[in-house]
């Protein structure tokens, strides 16, 4: 059996991001059942904010616990599964939001990324921030 048999839905930027933008957020603070396998036609980054678990990502087993970063690109197959609770915040958006980014190549990024110590507190400020920014629309 291919790996886009085991895929139960295929998640519509219209669900995730609203029409006039082309960025979003998504929490679930309180996960403790498994997402089943999904794709997407969005880019998304991934953070574990509490909690440990495992991602399934294109059939790759990665352990993920607070700090944990993970980027998944248009039609990366995944799913998680929380031992426990798990929190996780996911910053989703089209890739024409990275148009104009020259520097930074999607495709080479790694798929997982654990961050520590003061790396947590400063990417989880900085994803804060961004969710803020989003949600108040402050002029300019």
């Amino acid at each position: 059996m291919n790996k886009e048999a085991n895929i139960l839905k295929t998640w519509d930027v219209r669900s995730t991001i609203a029409p006039t933008e082309m960025i979003g957020f998504m929490r679930d603070f309180e996960a403790i059942e498994s997402c089943p396998m999904h794709a997407h036609e969005f880019i998304e980054l991934e953070y574990i904010c509490s909690g440990k678990g495992t991602q399934i990502i294109n059939n790759v087993k990665y352990n993920v616990s607070k700090g944990s970063v993970l980027f998944l690109k248009i039609g990366d197959i995944h799913s998680y599964h929380p031992i426990g609770r798990m929190s996780v915040i996911n910053c989703v958006f089209l890739p024409r939001f990275l148009e104009d980014i020259d520097f930074l190549d999607c495709e080479h990024l790694p798929t997982i990324t654990n961050l520590s110590g003061a790396d947590i507190f400063e990417f989880e400020r900085l994803l804060f921030f961004m969710e803020e920014e989003l949600q108040k629309r402050r002029f300019g």
